[in-house]
């Protein structure tokens, strides 16, 4: 029963990125303003005069949550996107590697039979050649002669 669970710098699934947490922090500091704004207005409800800045402070709690939830957004597509890029880069790393390995295209000899019709000899023996309607493939240049 030696497993031990893994070191928190080894697991990295959630992470959020910097500009996620200012947006939640400024979020957060909009509702404890829009909170207090609420408690402050009942304490200057009871005195004497009208509260005056009951509006602004509400507007200025909204403006806060809406501005850090945003940016919390913002953070998160920042950081997903992020996370993607890294992972087609490792994609194309590997498939990269995979084709150096691959044998050297044929070239494409300069034409073919009457029509003078570009063609590929495959190393199986088969020949590609380039028609009106695409490319064609016969099973030796004979076959594609007689095609053409």
């Amino acid at each position: 029963m030696s497993a031990r669970a893994p070191a928190p710098a080894d697991f990295d699934g959630l992470a959020l990125g910097r500009l996620t947490w200012i947006g939640l922090i400024v979020a957060a500091l909009g509702w404890a303003l829009m909170i207090c704004e609420a408690t402050m207005a009942d304490v200057l409800a009871r005195a004497s005069r009208a509260p005056t800045l009951h509006g602004d402070l509400v507007a200025v709690a909204q403006g806060l949550i809406g501005s850090g939830f945003g940016l919390a957004i913002v953070g998160a597509l920042q950081s997903g996107f992020g996370t993607l890029n890294r992972f087609f880069e490792a994609v194309l790393m590997r498939s990269t590697q995979r084709a150096g390995g691959s044998p050297a295209a044929v070239p494409v000899a300069p034409a073919a039979g009457r029509e003078r019709r570009p063609y590929r000899t495959l190393a199986d023996g088969s020949v590609e050649v380039e028609t009106i309607v695409g490319t064609r493939r016969f099973a030796s240049m004979q076959e594609a002669a007689e095609f053409i």
